[in-house]
């Protein structure tokens, strides 16, 4: 990567050194669009007609002559462009925009103002989300269509382009309408996620375990099927209706025999396998859940299983019921960050583990990810990271 340094002019310009071929380039696109008119040839004079829309290059030589506008002079508004003056670090960000001097002189976004084109989205904000920080965005669009506008969700902290940045099943208008935390599955940490709370007239804002309202709670099975609250809220299903696709056979039987119990056409017993899968955050620092997803590829008509951890910091071992002979594909993503965590210390610890053990299943692991281990008559394929 090119590493480029900038001057800083202390009165109400800003300067881009640069080299020469990129800074003939630069300078003419803005002779093109009016910003700046060139005094001769050689590039020592150049004249700034109005604002530019982002940092001007100029000649970089010791003693090079100062042009101004005088009517912008005149009005105290003149861009000075001349060389010569203190360097400043490429990896500094004088405009806290999340952005080093680096890292803008190659997206030509000014480093001293951390929204360049003034439309209420900052730089590093427009650059993470792949919009242009050159060109304006309208701030009150609605880009991903979840009832939040982009400005909007550059205050929430959410994804502009998805409209569940969560993936708890509420998107994230209709999270901060009932007062959920678009960036947390489970607002209340109860082990329930917020848009399965919500469906089903639960509070996504209250832990079920600490209201009074009988059969609530996590573990509960108000609708006696076999499946608690919090594997219903796995699975999907409803927790006040023992057979919620109508199919005749119980939530918790087609669970446990393999069948779908959402689609009330897949009602059989279904010739399986049970696989362990612990996943989670191993460090003790309980801040974060992952979400574990597992992808049928072929095999299995039923659609992905998504599993995410109940609680912060804490690895947790479920059991899957899966087809045998299918073949799928598994991932593990970060679900989110304890909220007291990221407040004290303003960073996620990405600390995470993955661990599947079968002795009926074959792993293929063309990059490595997993070592295997034997522990007689299971095997272990495990992975971790951080």
């Amino acid at each position: 990567m090119r590493v480029y340094e900038y001057c800083w002019i202390p009165t109400h310009g800003h300067l881009l050194v640069e080299a020469p071929a990129f800074r003939e380039r630069v300078l003419r696109a803005h002779e093109e669009r009016g910003h700046v008119r060139r005094e001769d040839a050689s590039l020592r004079h150049i004249r700034v007609l109005e604002k530019p829309s982002c940092v001007l290059p100029c000649h970089t030589s010791v003693g090079a002559p100062v042009i101004a506008n005088s009517m912008a002079a005149a009005s105290g508004k003149a861009y000075l462009l001349f060389s010569g003056l203190t360097l400043i670090t490429p990896e500094a960000d004088p405009d806290g925009d999340g952005l080093t001097n680096s890292e803008e002189s190659i997206l030509w976004t000014d480093p001293f103002r951390a929204d360049t084109d003034d439309d209420g989205l900052p730089d590093e904000w427009e650059v993470r989300y792949d919009m242009d920080p050159l060109v304006w965005d309208d701030p009150d669009a609605d880009t991903d269509g979840d009832g939040l506008k982009d400005g909007d969700e550059f205050k929430s902290g959410t994804d502009p382009h998805l409209p569940d940045t969560d993936s708890d099943g509420l998107k994230d208008g209709e999270e901060l309408s009932v007062g959920a935390d678009p960036l947390q599955p489970d607002t209340d940490s109860d082990g329930l996620p917020d848009g399965w709370e919500h469906q089903y007239n639960m509070n996504p804002r209250g832990n079920n375990d600490d209201d009074e309202i009988d059969g609530n709670g996590a573990e509960a099975d108000p609708d006696d099927d076999g499946l608690t609250n919090s594997q219903e809220s796995d699975y999907g299903t409803n927790p006040n209706v023992g057979d919620t696709d109508g199919d005749l056979v119980p939530d918790g039987a087609e669970a446990a025999q393999g069948s779908d119990p959402l689609d009330p056409s897949d009602r059989d017993p279904r010739d399986t396998v049970a696989v362990s899968v612990t996943f989670g955050d191993p460090s003790g620092s309980d801040s974060e859940k992952y979400r574990l997803i597992v992808a049928p590829v072929s095999g299995d008509p039923r659609p992905v299983q998504m599993r995410v951890n109940h609680y912060y910091g804490l690895s947790e071992t479920i059991t899957l019921v899966l087809a045998k002979g299918a073949k799928y594909e598994v991932s593990l993503e970060h679900a989110a960050t304890e909220p007291g965590f990221m407040a004290q210390y303003g960073f996620s610890n990405y600390d995470w583990e993955l661990s599947i053990q079968s002795p009926h299943i074959f792993v293929l692991d063309p990059d490595h990810i997993v070592t295997k281990e034997i522990d007689w008559p299971n095997s272990t394929f495990k992975a971790a990271g951080k």
